[in-house]
């Protein structure tokens, strides 16, 4: 409540007498027009005039991860963001995109249950939360009624992909045979003999373990996991603005146990942070790959 009546009253004043809210509103036009090196020095004088708004924390964010800067190395901006405000849906439903990626199912999913908690009809957050469910714990029977609701809402052709692999898992054999009619129906071929082929193989039959991801009694190679585009439909990964039907991907490696993270993260104040984010962004090249 404080929180917001000091936003509230910040923004209440003209932008020539406030430099806060003059290069907050320079930022959002740079980073509108694409110029994320631009919009990210803006956004960086912003949290160091007013260090308490949350906004300038994922905006900065969303510029790095635009230019194409690594996860680890932004996730904390997110994080800051609703640390200064829980409520914060946009900055939950990122990290857990984020997470996601990076094979951290757990906070994917914990991320994605708090901007639920705020926004109880987004379709997507409930989209992603049964897929982190389902491939990230291997838990088909918490992923049903988020696919369930999806579907409620919007026949989504990644959401009865989901249900159908939930349904197959449970050993509910003739509702998966309805939703391969249901898709066919809908025109998605490959995805019906997707799971038409689950059935005739009988994977995942005997292999996922509940609180495991689906896929971590592979083999398991020293590079760590990464969630990959893939040139054919295949799992839906939880990345940039697009919604997550649009997004095939596949699985690539091992499950990371943790990210990595500075020794001394903890002790950096937000300045140093973003001075020292400022310094590794300089040795990659553009390119979001989100």
């Amino acid at each position: 409540m404080l929180l917001t009546l000091c936003l509230l009253l910040l923004w209440e004043a003209p932008s020539w007498a406030n430099p806060v809210k003059e290069k907050y509103e320079a930022a959002t036009v740079a980073f509108s027009r694409g110029k994320y090196d631009q919009a990210i020095a803006l956004y960086e004088e912003v949290i160091d005039l007013f260090p308490g708004l949350p906004q300038a924390y994922y905006y900065l964010g969303m510029a790095h991860r635009q230019k194409g800067t690594k996860p680890k190395d932004t996730l904390w901006l997110f994080e800051k963001a609703v640390e200064i405000d829980p409520g914060y849906a946009e900055a939950h439903e990122t990290l857990s995109k984020m997470f996601y990626e990076l094979g951290e199912f757990d906070a994917a999913l914990k991320h994605g249950l708090e901007v639920l908690k705020v926004q109880p009809n987004n379709v997507n957050a409930k989209l992603s939360v049964g897929w982190t469910y389902l491939l990230g714990q291997s838990n088909p029977h918490a992923a049903i009624p988020y696919f369930q609701e999806v579907l409620e809402v919007q026949e989504v052709p990644y959401a009865y992909l989901g249900l159908g692999m939930s349904y197959f898992m449970t050993d509910q054999r003739a509702r998966v045979l309805d939703v391969i009619t249901r898709l066919r129906s809908a025109g998605e071929e490959d995805l019906a003999a997707k799971l038409e082929g689950m059935i005739r193989d009988s994977r995942f039959n005997q292999e996922f373990r509940a609180g495991q991801p689906l896929f971590a009694g592979a083999q398991a190679p020293a590079k760590p996991s990464t969630i990959v585009k893939n040139k054919s439909p295949h799992y839906p990964t939880l990345t940039g603005n697009k919604t997550v039907e649009n997004m095939p991907v596949r699985l690539s490696g091992s499950l990371p146990g943790t990210r990595p993270r500075a020794a001394d993260d903890d002790e950096l104040s937000a300045q140093e942070r973003i001075r020292d984010m400022q310094r590794r962004s300089q040795r990659y090249s553009k390119g979001s790959g989100y």
